[in-house]
């Protein structure tokens, strides 16, 4: 197997495996979306793989790249606490952060897969 086939087979594995994740958080309900007061809760649709930024045929990435985990979710999705979350991101070791407001931050969900598949141990 050559060398961009392994790390491309090693990405999916882990992106599957936090999309696992995130399903398991939503069906017992540690991950929610967030409501805005004053508006409408919309149905969120689901990105398939084949539809990219683009939206035709695969000349973008996936839109699921471009999906923003709120800092408490990402510490959730990961299954540690927030006062963790911040020492791993305060030391410098953690995902890079996405500014969503003044005082909100985020992940994007790329950034934690690449964080994730960079901290494997016992693969090379």
């Amino acid at each position: 197997m050559t060398e961009p086939e392994r790390l491309r087979r090693q990405r999916q594995s882990i992106q599957a495996q936090a999309e696992e994740l995130l399903r398991r958080a939503s069906a017992e309900g540690l991950y929610r979306p967030r409501a805005v007061a004053g508006r409408k809760a919309t149905p969120q649709q689901k990105a398939t793989p084949q539809q990219s930024v683009a939206g035709a045929g695969n000349s973008g990435p996936p839109l699921d790249d471009y999906r923003v985990l709120s800092f408490r979710d990402w510490c959730a999705l990961c299954g540690f606490s927030l006062d963790t979350g911040r020492r791993i991101v305060a030391a410098g070791d953690g995902p890079p952060l996405i500014q969503l407001s003044v005082r909100r931050i985020g992940v994007r969900l790329s950034d934690h897969v690449r964080w994730l598949a960079s901290r494997a141990q016992g693969a090379a």
